[in-house]
């Protein structure tokens, strides 16, 4: 059964270029991937995230461990505790890492399956610098005295200046780090369990590592993404004559066939007219047409459906409206970027209904949004390439590949 979408877009925007200004609003929900060690302390122990020395340390954890982290999430933070063996805070005194460098990615391997090669272990291309630079001056702010088996506290939450959107499948956090300057390393509470693995080596830039029996107990931080759009990230809907109604039609080449399918738009200046020079555009929505689904007006999918590969690029348009090519290449301006390159799931009835019961006129909401894994800017002034004026249009191009739902 092909599901029948509304071409009508919405486009979603923080603020500025860099991380949208609804990450720093909204209060964050943070997790054990591990629940049952949520406040037991854990089973091991190590140093490697606050050693003293410079040092590479890596963790898979499987999508099967972060079924608490709702798809589409932004992952904002991560934090570590000490082990509960430990009877003094720590640092005892003021301490600095001058370079703390985080990056995630979707994870190549399962836990049971992770390589001591760091790359070995990273999907290519989804990898996400957080974090960098100095992290302190730290004294005391890791607490200690619990007695076992009660776990300390977390410390201090390990904010990323560039948003993670989680997208689904297993996780992969790399930390690099420059060892502290006259301090003592913190001794971290570990775990061992099924389903999270671990690989350290000495020095910032190692290659390869050796996989540790436990992994460091983390906590990470995330806000939702439907708490994320109502704190400021600001809506944009493409054609805006239709936000509050029905298109009209429906179409079945839509981004959420079942089919494979390659479509390009380009949306003209006068609908994006409410972004300014500068915006990070990151992410999208569609809609039902109501009168299509099945029953009428009903919620969409009605079991969760998984694309394989779900893959959409933004970019100015060399073209005007008018002008559209049936060469997709001979759309796309030069400063394109794949804001979306990976497994996408459309989790099961959250294509809404129309809340007015399917009245003719009244639309389905954008209730569904896929966030972008790496954000687009939008310019807005004209620009010239070899003697041609380049119209301020935006270009979007979405392929994608679906599987059988699962």
């Amino acid at each position: 059964m092909h599901a029948r979408n509304a071409l009508q877009l919405a486009l979603l925007a923080g603020a500025s270029a860099g991380v949208p200004s609804a990450l720093a609003q909204t209060a964050e929900t943070g997790v054990v991937p591990d629940a049952g060690i949520n406040t037991t302390d854990g089973n091991n122990l190590g140093t490697a995230p606050l050693a003293a020395g410079a040092r590479t340390s890596q963790v898979i954890i499987n999508q099967s461990m972060l079924g608490q982290i709702p798809v589409g999430s932004v992952i904002t933070s991560i934090a570590f505790r000490l082990d509960a063996s430990v009877a003094a805070a720590w640092p005892p005194a003021a301490t600095t890492f001058s370079d703390y460098e985080i990056r995630l990615a979707k994870a190549a391997r399962i836990a049971s399956n992770m390589s001591s090669t760091f790359s070995d272990n990273v999907v290519a291309d989804t990898e996400v610098k957080v974090r960098d630079g100095l992290f302190g001056p730290l004294a005391g702010v890791f607490t200690a005295g619990a007695a076992a088996p009660n776990a300390e506290s977390f410390g201090p939450a390990i904010t990323f200046s560039t948003p993670f959107y989680y997208t689904g499948d297993g996780l992969v956090i790399t930390i690099r780090h420059s060892g502290q300057v006259g301090g003592v390393a913190g001794i971290v509470d570990g775990h061992a369990v099924s389903g999270i693995a671990h690989t350290f080596a000495n020095g910032q830039s190692a290659l390869a590592g050796i996989i540790t029996d436990a992994a460091p107990v983390i906590r990470i931080g995330f806000v939702r993404d439907t708490a994320r759009l109502s704190a400021g990230v600001n809506k944009l809907y493409v054609g805006e004559e239709f936000a509050t109604a029905d298109g009209g039609t429906g179409t079945f080449s839509t981004p959420f066939d079942r089919d494979p399918r390659t479509i390009a738009t380009i949306v003209g200046p006068g609908e994006l007219d409410s972004f300014g020079p500068g915006t990070s555009l990151t992410g999208i929505s569609l809609r039902n047409d109501e009168s299509d689904t099945v029953p009428e007006n009903s919620a969409w999918p009605t079991a969760a459906k998984n694309f394989g590969n779900w893959y959409l690029q933004l970019s100015r348009s060399v073209n005007p409206v008018g002008g559209l090519f049936t060469d997709v290449a001979s759309n796309v301006g030069p400063d394109a970027v794949e804001v979306y390159d990976s497994f996408l799931q459309i989790p099961a009835l959250s294509m809404l209904p129309d809340a007015d019961g399917g009245i003719l006129g009244t639309p389905a909401p954008f209730s569904f949004v896929v966030p972008f894994q790496r954000t687009y800017e939008y310019r807005s002034e004209h620009r010239r390439t070899r003697g041609r004026p380049r119209l301020p249009n935006l270009r979007r191009r979405v392929q994608r590949r679906a599987l059988p739902v699962r």
